[in-house]
């Protein structure tokens, strides 16, 4: 994933369980290794995130059932460990997703059929754990993706073919089935992305 300054591209490693940051030429593309990258992260690293603002990346550890928080210093990319960093999550954290506002992180959880959301402290990027969290999705949860208002959360269920839709409390971070939930979707979904507009979803 490329941080929204466009200046540094950060690349998870499964089976090293860690993370290789690169900065990157904005005029030719060619990338440079970060200063003591790679950053260790936990076991079967599998999912990446960096907030809007930049300032955090966090990281799913599929095989230890936790999240790794890093605050990324912006003048040179390198990463360092959060504060209480990793975080636990339920059973085979697959993919994770910060909302627009940068308030809240949500994270599939593909053996434990729920995401789990958490706030994010804007100072610090310490995770705190929703009231209400994990929240059940449906079987199999792979990839979650918000809308552009940051008002709803969507999350592939890979295992049932299914579609699970949220509201997003904008206070909270709580989740709450919206009606229709789950729908159908074409067989074993993965990948889940918004338009710009926030008018489909695909």
């Amino acid at each position: 994933t490329i941080d929204p300054s466009g200046k540094y591209l950060y690349v998870p490693s499964r089976d090293a369980g860690n993370v290789s940051a690169f900065s990157i030429n904005t005029s030719t593309g060619v990338l440079a290794s970060v200063a003591g990258s790679p950053f260790a992260a936990g076991k079967n690293v599998s999912g990446i995130a960096v907030d809007p603002s930049g300032n955090f990346l966090y990281v799913t550890n599929q095989g230890s059932n936790n999240v790794s928080a890093f605050k990324i210093n912006t003048g040179s990319g390198a990463l360092t460990q959060i504060a209480g960093s990793p975080f636990a999550t339920g059973a085979g954290p697959s993919r994770l997703t910060v909302e627009p506002t940068g308030k809240f992180l949500y994270v599939t959880n593909q053996y434990g059929n729920s995401v789990s959301a958490y706030s994010i402290d804007a100072t610090s990027g310490v995770l705190t754990t929703v009231p209400g969290s994990p929240f059940a999705a449906g079987a199999g949860p792979t990839t979650a993706a918000a809308d552009l208002t940051g008002k709803y959360l969507y999350v592939a269920n890979g295992d049932d073919s299914t579609i699970s839709a949220y509201a997003i409390n904008s206070s909270t971070g709580a989740l709450t089935a919206v009606s229709g939930s789950p729908f159908a979707s074409p067989r074993a979904p993965y990948g889940i992305v918004a338009d710009p507009a926030g008018k489909y979803l695909y």
